[in-house]
């Protein structure tokens, strides 16, 4: 709010400097074969006002603005995308590794342990 804080030129964090591309549609589509780090950043970087981080049951589409993940989750084999839990009446979903809890989710229906997103 005061307008002082400290600034960091980007060739010292970077002497090549960062290039991205422009996003275009089917970006925002969640990976659920990725770790849920990978993924919980995903969806941090997806969120409203912007473009939200998206992913599909039986079709229908479901809008995930924010997860959160356990970091001392145990790491264990199952069907990434698959609805394995609550937690805090939130829904877990099995990513490659471990498993992420929906925080915001935006749907028109239900989902109940066993569903999987695609």
């Amino acid at each position: 709010l005061s307008g002082k804080f400290p600034r960091i030129a980007q060739e010292k964090l970077n002497r090549k400097g960062f290039y991205c591309t422009r996003r275009m549609p089917g970006d925002e589509k969640i990976d659920w074969n990725r770790s849920s780090k990978e993924i919980y950043d995903f969806v941090r970087g997806l969120s409203a006002p912007g473009p939200i981080a998206t992913t599909y049951f039986q079709k229908k589409p479901v809008f995930i603005n924010k997860i959160s993940y356990d970091k001392k989750s145990p790491v264990y084999m199952g069907i990434p995308g698959s609805v394995v839990g609550k937690k805090n009446g939130n829904p877990l979903i099995k990513t490659k590794d471990t498993v992420v809890e929906i925080l915001e989710i935006q749907m028109d229906f239900k989902l109940k342990i066993g569903d999987r997103f695609q």
